[in-house]
C-alpha cells in the first residue's frame, strides 16, 4: 500500500517557528489547553452530542493534488476494469452459489467496497484521490473476481503467477530508469515521490494473506494483490507521462537537486534531534509534575512523531525522503512548542467536552490554513496526508460515540487532534526548510 491510499475512509480509518509562524502554531495549541497546577482531574463524563459534529469539518479540504491533469481516458480504464471484474460475479451471491457463509460474506463484502469506491471516484475533489479510490476499487473488484473463479474454475494462486511476475517487472524496469525530470523542485518532489511509492507498491506482489486456511480468499487475496500492483504501475506510468509532456522539451533531470537536498535536510534532522531529550526522558519537563497524565502521553506522542524515521534511508527513494524530512522537522518544531508550554504552565487535559471541541477545531484549522502559509502549498498537501489520515480517523471514532462518554473514550482522539494539529501548524517553516533545501543547489 502506498502513503496515497494510507488515507482515513469510511472503513477506517513549534522552540523557533519564525514570527509568524511560530506565533499561530503556539496559539493554536493554546486553543486546545488549559493553564492548570498539575493536579490531576476527576473523572469526566459528557453527552457525546456535545462533541463536534464531524461531517461540518470534512479533512478532505485538504485534498492533495498532481500539478498535472490526468487524461479521462485513464479513469475510465480503471473503471471500466473494476466493473468489468464485478461483471463477473452473479451477484446477490447466495447459499447455493456460495454454501461457505464466511467466504460468501468476503466476496459479497469487497463487491460492495469496490461499488462504494468506484462511487467514491466520482466525488472526489482532486485527480489524485479519484486515482487512489480506483486503485482500491480494481482491487476489491479483483478480490471478488478470483475468489469466484477460484469457486468456479478452481482458479489456483500458480494460475496468476505468470501476470504477478509481469507486473512486478515492468515494475522494476521503470523503477530502475526513473528519470526526475523538471524544472521547478516542489511540484516534481510532489510528482516523483508519488512515482517512487507507486512504483515500490508494483514492484513486488505480497503473498502474505490472512486466509492462507481457506483456499477460496487465499487465491482471492492474492488476485487483489496482483491487481493493486498494477492499478500501482498503470497510475505510476500515466503521472509520470503527463509530468513529462508538461515540462519544456530542454528540462532535464532534478535527481541531483533533490538527493542534494534530501541530504541536507538529513543534515538539518541530525542536528534537530541531538537537542532533543532521548526517549526516556521524552515527556520529563522540569518543575511540571505531570506524571499519569494525558499531558504526559501527548509529549510521548510528539516525541515519537519527532524521533522516527530516516528521510535519506526512504526505501521509495529521494523525493519521498524529501517530503519525509519536512514532516518530521514539523514534528520536532512542534514538541519543542508543546515543551515549553507545559514548562509554562499548560496542560493539555479533557476537562469537559468543550476541551474536545477546541482541539478538534484547532486541528482541522491548522489543516486548512497550513497549505495557505506555505511557499509550495502543494508540497505541504502532500507532506500533511498521513496527518490528515489520523484526524479523519479520530473524527470516525467520535462520530460511533452515542450517549454518556467516559472523557477516557475520547482518549485517543483528543491526542491526535493536538499532536496532527500541532504538526500542522509547524509545517509551513518545514517547507520552507525543504525549499532552502533544494533551492541551494
Amino acid at each position: 500500500m502506498t502513503d496515497d491510499d494510507a488515507r482515513g475512509s469510511r472503513r477506517g480509518f513549534l522552540s523557533t517557528l519564525g514570527a509568524t509562524a511560530a506565533t499561530g502554531g503556539l496559539a493554536a495549541l493554546a486553543g486546545c489547553a488549559t493553564l492548570s497546577d498539575g493536579s490531576r482531574s476527576e473523572q469526566v463524563t459528557f453527552h457525546a452530542s456535545e462533541l463536534p459534529a464531524v461531517d461540518d469539518h470534512p479533512v478532505v479540504a485538504l485534498g492533495a493534488t498532481y500539478p498535472i491533469t490526468i487524461p479521462g481516458s485513464h479513469r475510465r480504464d480503471a473503471q471500466t476494469r473494476a466493473n468489468d471484474a464485478l461483471e463477473d460475479i452473479p451477484t446477490p451471491l447466495g447459499n447455493r452459489r456460495v454454501p461457505n457463509g464466511h467466504v460468501r460474506e468476503h466476496l459479497t463484502d469487497a463487491v460492495t467496497e469496490a461499488r462504494d469506491d468506484l462511487d467514491d471516484a466520482l466525488r472526489a475533489p482532486t485527480a489524485r484521490e479519484t486515482l487512489q479510490s480506483l486503485r482500491s476499487a480494481r482491487a476489491r473488484a479483483r478480490y471478488a473476481s478470483v475468489g469466484w473463479a477460484a469457486i468456479e474454475d478452481d482458479l489456483t494462486v500458480a494460475a496468476l503467477d505468470d501476470e504477478a511476475t509481469d507486473v512486478t517487472d515492468r515494475a522494476a524496469d521503470a523503477r530502475d530508469a526513473m528519470a526526475y525530470v523538471g524544472t521547478d523542485p516542489a511540484p516534481a518532489v510532489v510528482v516523483h515521490a508519488s512515482r517512487e511509492r507507486l512504483l515500490d507498491a508494483a514492484a513486488s506482489v505480497s503473498e502474505d494473506v490472512s486466509h492462507d486456511d481457506v483456499r477460496v480468499l487465499h487465491v482471492a487475496e492474492f488476485g487483489e494483490h496482483v491487481e493493486r500492483a498494477r492499478a500501482s504501475l498503470a497510475d505510476a506510468t500515466t503521472v509520470g507521462e503527463r509530468f513529462r509532456d508538461a515540462q519544456p522539451d530542454d528540462a532535464g533531470s532534478l535527481r541531483p537537486t533533490i538527493e542534494t537536498a534530501r541530504d541536507r535536510l538529513r543534515e538539518e534532522l541530525e542536528s534537530a534531534l541531538a537537542d532533543l531529550p532521548d526517549e526516556d526522558a521524552a515527556s520529563t519537563v522540569t518543575g511540571a509534575d505531570i506524571a499519569d497524565t494525558r499531558t504526559e502521553r501527548l509529549l510521548y506522542e510528539f516525541h515519537y512523531e519527532a524521533t522516527g524515521g530516516d528521510p535519506a534511508s526512504s526505501r521509495y527513494g529521494p523525493a519521498s525522503g524529501v517530503l519525509d524530512a519536512v514532516r518530521q522537522l514539523a514534528a520536532i518544531r512542534a514538541y519543542r512548542a508543546v515543551r515549553e508550554r507545559v514548562a509554562s504552565g499548560t496542560r493539555y487535559e479533557v476537562t469537559d467536552a468543550a476541551a474536545v471541541r477546541d482541539a478538534y477545531a484547532t486541528a482541522h484549522e491548522a489543516l486548512r490554513a497550513a497549505p495557505r502559509r506555505s511557499d509550495a502549498p502543494g508540497l505541504a498537501r502532500v507532506a500533511l496526508q498521513y496527518a490528515a489520515g489520523h484526524v479523519r480517523f479520530a473524527d470516525e471514532r467520535l462520530a460511533e460515540l452515542s450517549g454518556e462518554v467516559d472523557a477516557r473514550d475520547v482518549d485517543g482522539a483528543y491526542e491526535q487532534y493536538v499532536v496532527q494539529g500541532g504538526i500542522a501548524a509547524a509545517t509551513p517553516v518545514a517547507v520552507g526548510t525543504a525549499l532552502d533545501a533544494l533551492d541551494a543547489n
